[in-house]
């Protein structure tokens, strides 16, 4: 929140970092490649989207501006530090961006949008099943975070880069199914984990009421199918819930509390809110 936005542009792109962006309760990410190009992906969507060159600096600007990740005050307060005659054609573009930030969705960008593909002829659970070369995308109205994360995963272990062809090559193939291999397992070992003897959420009693839902998640049946298409055991998902509550029978009590203390009187103030009739209501757009 305090780095000037030219500042965070130049880290985000030196670093080649991962940036997950949160858009009117929709998550989406980019992930910035050594040559001045990135990839985005949009959870909604099957494909994936390169863009490089100048355009480049326009997207990942506007990103970092309309989640609010720099220094938001400092474009509104110092419009000459980025218009003036001391300025340079980064900091006008970001201007120019910022001026039209609320009016402006990330289609609406004037920009060279390339459809890619993934150089994948296997299935990896980030991937589509029925089409490798294609994202997978969210099974459910809330799930985008989710997407997003396997996005994220791709990026980081996979290690992609866009050749010829408008294929995206994958440095890490091996080493991606088996964080894909760790991520599924955990979903469905998520409640008890035997070897490490790891027990969660011993407390949250929708645990109790709740885990039969799982019957209709589609997630539940994403990570299963996975492991099933790579011939490998699926977790017994029932047989954690029997054994938690086994545990609940057995520990009877989770939680155990020290004795409470009175400190002396608290200090109170009479209230003196009032409230007041509305008659009209004037939205002023701000």
């Amino acid at each position: 929140k305090n780095m000037l936005y030219e500042d965070l542009l130049a880290h985000v792109t030196s670093n080649c970092m991962t940036v997950t962006c949160c858009i009117d309760a929709h998550f989406t990410g980019f992930h910035v490649l050594p040559d001045k190009s990135l990839l985005y992906f949009d959870p909604l969507k099957p494909s994936l989207h390169y863009v490089r060159g100048e355009d480049f600096e326009t997207v990942v600007g506007f990103l970092l501006m309309k989640c609010a990740y720099g220094d938001s005050a400092h474009m509104t307060e110092n419009k000459d530090y980025y218009t003036g005659s001391d300025s340079n054609p980064t900091r006008r573009k970001l201007y120019k961006l910022f001026s039209r930030l609320k009016d402006t969705e990330l289609p609406m960008l004037r920009v060279d949008w390339q459809r890619v593909s993934l150089d994948l002829d296997r299935y990896l659970l980030i991937n589509g099943p029925r089409d490798p070369t294609s994202m997978s995308t969210q099974l459910t109205g809330s799930t985008c975070y989710f997407q997003t994360y396997l996005f994220a995963v791709l990026c980081k272990v996979g290690v992609p880069s866009v050749g010829r062809g408008s294929k995206v090559k994958l440095q890490n193939v091996e080493k991606l199914q088996q964080t894909t291999i760790a991520i599924a397992r955990f979903l469905l070992q998520f409640f008890v984990l035997q070897a490490p003897k790891v027990m969660r959420p011993l407390t949250n009693s929708a645990f109790v009421i709740d885990f039969f839902r799982y019957k209709h998640a589609p997630y539940f049946e994403q990570m299963a199918r996975y492991l099933q298409h790579l011939r490998l055991d699926v977790p017994e998902y029932e047989l954690q819930y029997r054994q938690m509550l086994e545990y609940f029978e057995k520990q009877k009590t989770l939680h155990k509390y020290g004795k409470f203390t009175l400190t002396g009187a608290m200090p109170s103030h009479n209230n003196t809110k009032s409230l007041q009739l509305v008659i009209d209501v004037s939205d002023t757009g701000s």
